[in-house]
């Protein structure tokens, strides 16, 4: 795989392995998950969500089971297949880059989950990813930003693990990497050194810069939790729920 195939990794990572890959994250963490995050944020009633980058739309069909108005975008087509094969979301799903999102001023909250943010690899056109998620809300909207705690993801790297998934045997190595989580999968074959499929690679944020990141889109009111029910960020913290508002 060559550098320019590094670049563009999200349009090849999330194809169907991806999806097999990451099976746990099912429908029932989902529901979890955006029920501690709707307590957290008091929603109620006919609230406009976007779910930014929606992959398979198992949050978003959380989100409507609760009666909300919610809509979902996603850069790849094989993830928003599935999603569509959800019939409660036809109509309710867009093919977008975050990075030009084709909406404006329209919802209320704003959510980005299970780590959909920091993929570019121009800090640039992350932050332009933060701008445009802070596009989308009306004043006094909200925005939550789920993503790693850096300092959770260092202690506990798993260099390498392998597994067989649908079948195939496969490798993933991890390292960190120029302030990035590097994954490389790799399809094991019985001879020779195995066929490189994709290269996972996310930005990671300390603390400061995340809230500095917010800040820098006109957000107001940033907060960092530790997880969906809101409780405090610490080092040990498995994630690093960001929250905001738009003035």
């Amino acid at each position: 795989m060559n550098g320019d195939d590094h670049d563009r990794w999200p349009e090849l990572a999330f194809s169907e392995l991806y999806s097999d890959l990451y099976s746990h994250r099912d429908d029932e963490s989902a529901r979890r998950e955006t029920d501690m995050l709707l307590d957290l944020l008091g929603c109620e009633g006919s609230a406009r969500i976007l779910d930014a980058a929606c992959g398979d739309g198992r949050h978003l069909a959380s989100l409507l089971s609760r009666g909300l108005d919610a809509f979902g975008i996603d850069l790849s087509p094989s993830l928003l297949r599935r999603a569509a094969g959800r019939g409660q979301l036809a109509g309710r799903l867009a093919r977008a880059d975050m990075r030009s999102i084709p909406f404006v001023g329209s919802f209320d909250i704003v959510v980005n989950m299970f780590t959909s943010f920091g993929y570019f690899l121009r800090d640039e056109d992350n932050r332009a990813v933060v701008l445009q998620l802070a596009g989308c809300l009306v004043p006094e909207g909200r925005l939550v930003l789920d993503h790693i705690n850096r300092s959770h993801v260092v202690s506990t790297l798993r260099p390498e693990s392998r597994r067989s998934v649908d079948g195939r045997d496969i490798l993933e190595s991890r390292r960190i990497e120029g302030g990035r989580v590097v994954k490389s999968v790799v399809e094991l074959v019985s001879e020779g050194p195995g066929r490189e499929l994709y290269v996972e690679s996310v930005r990671v944020y300390e603390p400061e810069e995340m809230i500095e990141l917010l800040e820098s889109a006109g957000l107001v009111d940033v907060r960092l939790a530790g997880y969906y029910d809101g409780r405090p960020l610490e080092s040990d913290s498995t994630r690093m729920v960001a929250l905001a508002r738009k003035t």
